[in-house]
């Protein structure tokens, strides 16, 4: 069985507790919800993995 995933566009919180705070928020409005962080070098524009710090129901694999 196939599956249909709409994606919404990405939110930017400042903190790890806000992304998670929103990921709750957004649960009950949404068929999956995820909330990642990664460490990011924006003077080389180096970019650590996403580390998953909330995630709920039907995701779709981000690899």
């Amino acid at each position: 069985m196939a599956s249909c995933f709409q994606l919404s566009t990405p939110a930017k919180c400042a903190t790890e507790s806000t992304a998670m705070r929103t990921g709750r928020d957004l649960a009950g409005k949404h068929a999956g919800v995820i909330a990642r962080s990664r460490s990011a070098d924006l003077v080389n524009g180096e970019f650590g993995d996403p580390v998953v710090l909330f995630q709920h129901g039907d995701v779709p694999d981000m690899d």
